[in-house]
């Protein structure tokens, strides 16, 4: 996968006009905040509450397309599409793929400089 689909800090940098810094506070904002929005989705899966775990994935997906995650952004739509099917085949695999996103994501915006 190439790295500008995991994070695009070039699509990132032209929203904000050009603002390095408030990049890097929104690029941090987002490392502090999605491992709570990811136990969030798992603990509405793992709970049953499929209208809430939906909600967190399409919170999550705007969140990734804000920040310039494309991977993200889709994997958390492709996560919003399977929780609304109500399939758990689906849901489970939608998670694992949720997770791994997130975890490659995380780990490329704790190692990245721009």
């Amino acid at each position: 996968m190439d790295t500008k689909d995991i994070f695009n800090y070039d699509d990132l940098l032209h929203r904000l006009l050009g603002d390095s810094e408030l990049a890097a506070t929104i690029i941090d904002g987002f490392l502090e905040e999605i491992p709570g929005h990811l136990a969030k989705l798992e603990a509405a899966v793992s709970g049953d509450n499929l209208d809430g775990a939906a909600k967190i994935a399409h919170y999550m997906k705007g969140e990734a397309g804000n920040i310039g995650a494309p991977a993200l952004r889709q994997t958390a739509a492709d996560m919003e599409t399977a929780l609304k099917s109500g399939n758990r085949a689906l849901i489970a695999a939608a998670l694992e793929t949720v997770r791994n996103t997130v975890g490659e994501l995380t780990d490329h915006l704790r190692s990245w400089k721009p």
